[in-house]
């Protein structure tokens, strides 16, 4: 039978001897030009997917891929692996030594209590950047090259001052002109191929069930739903990592960022006409470091019209202009599954949540009585009563 071997080849430089023996009984050994320089003895090839490899399965018996860094890690191997698969043929993945564990046997810090993020061929995770540096006090990250060193030390200042972190580069590990320093002098030292390790000293403590209070907000001359009505509606939303929420009408934001802050695999789109409210949620989304909120001045229904964002698994409205069967009525068009969770305060969006209501829908009216210091008393003072529709 026919054997493809998928390996980990480290930085590209350290082969484990396990690796170096597949190399040795090959029949040609494949992948990117960095990664084959150094093979002697064999016939190489540049190529890595599947279907420019499985041509010289008809002279060969035997090829093994290389991959830069462990196998393990989000890299060609996976899809070479999946496309391999679905052949008659034998397949070994073998990992390398990635450069994460190099890297802090280098700097003499464990990566056992840390958080690994593999930003390499990626442009989705920057939010998952954010909040791993956010709650641990140790960040390695794996990145395509200088460029995106770059590009991720500037995400991070936007949310982080210079006194908060300390970040180290390993930079072309493993090559005779490897170097690892503490970066200290922006992003012109991390030039190469480059890992990272980045120290928050004070991270923020992850609580169970944390949700965000009014108090945590920036307040402003907009609508802002208040934290029962938020918590409640947040949950008639079930959110999941992976989901995309609509905020229609996001005023301050405080559910937009409070949906965004459950995790930064839920991405938020967060809606509304007025420029002082998309002010509010911009602001608030940067002070509770939510990179995966995407802020926008439009019109509701011009906006939902335009397609212009990921196709959304929930919205929230929290406020309809009176359009709100126009609204509902898009949403379905675009997803027919789509979560839709209202709040309904007026007598007319009451009315037409009644009447939009799925038979699988539900409807709950909520009062909240809050408790305020009256001279030397504590008087409950009565919130506006809300229909929260999940429709």
């Amino acid at each position: 039978m026919k054997k493809l071997v998928i390996a980990g080849c480290g930085m590209g430089y350290v082969l484990t001897e396990e690796i170096k023996a597949e190399i040795e009984s090959s029949d040609i050994v494949c992948g990117a030009p960095r990664l084959i320089a150094n093979v002697k003895g064999r016939d190489t090839a540049e190529v890595y997917t599947y279907e420019k490899i499985k041509p010289y399965f008809e002279s060969c018996n035997k090829i093994t891929v290389l991959f830069s860094g462990d196998a393990g890690f989000y890299s060609g191997s996976a899809r070479l692996l999946k496309a391999a698969e679905k052949e008659d043929i034998d397949i070994k993945v073998i990992p390398g030594i990635s450069c994460v564990s190099y890297l802090a046997s280098v700097l003499g810090k464990s990566y056992d209590d840390a958080a690994i993020i593999s930003m390499h061929g990626r442009k989705d995770k920057d939010a998952e950047l954010v909040f791993a540096v956010k709650y641990n006090e140790k960040t390695y990250v794996l990145t395509s090259g200088a460029e995106q060193v770059k590009e991720s030390i500037r995400l991070l200042e936007k949310y982080f001052s210079k006194e908060e972190l300390k970040i180290y580069a390993g930079v072309n590990l493993s090559y005779p002109d490897e170097s690892v320093f503490e970066i200290t002098d922006g992003v012109k030292q991390a030039e190469g191929l480059c890992t990272l390790l980045i120290e928050n000293a004070s991270p923020d403590k992850k609580e169970f069930g944390r949700v965000l209070w009014d108090e945590d907000f920036v307040r402003g001359d907009v609508p802002m739903t208040k934290q029962e009505i938020r918590q409640i509606s947040i949950g008639k939303l079930r959110l999941s990592e992976g989901d995309v929420l609509l905020d229609l009408g996001c005023g301050s934001g405080s559910v937009a960022v409070s949906a965004a802050y459950l995790s930064p695999k839920i991405k938020v789109f967060a809606v509304d006409k007025n420029p002082e409210a998309i002010r509010l949620t911009k602001e608030n989304a940067l002070k509770h470091k939510c990179e995966n909120v995407i802020c926008v001045r439009a019109d509701i229904l011009d906006y939902i019209n335009t397609g212009e964002f990921d196709r959304p698994s929930h919205a929230f409205v929290g406020g309809s202009g009176g359009r709100l069967r126009e609204i509902v009525k898009r949403l379905k068009e675009i997803n027919p599954e789509i979560v839709i969770v209202v709040n309904a305060i007026t007598l007319e969006t009451i009315s037409a949540c009644t009447q939009l209501l799925s038979p699988e829908g539900e409807a709950v009216f909520v009062q909240v009585d809050r408790s305020r210091n009256v001279g030397s008393t504590k008087m409950m003072i009565s919130e506006n009563r809300i229909m929260i529709a999940r429709l």
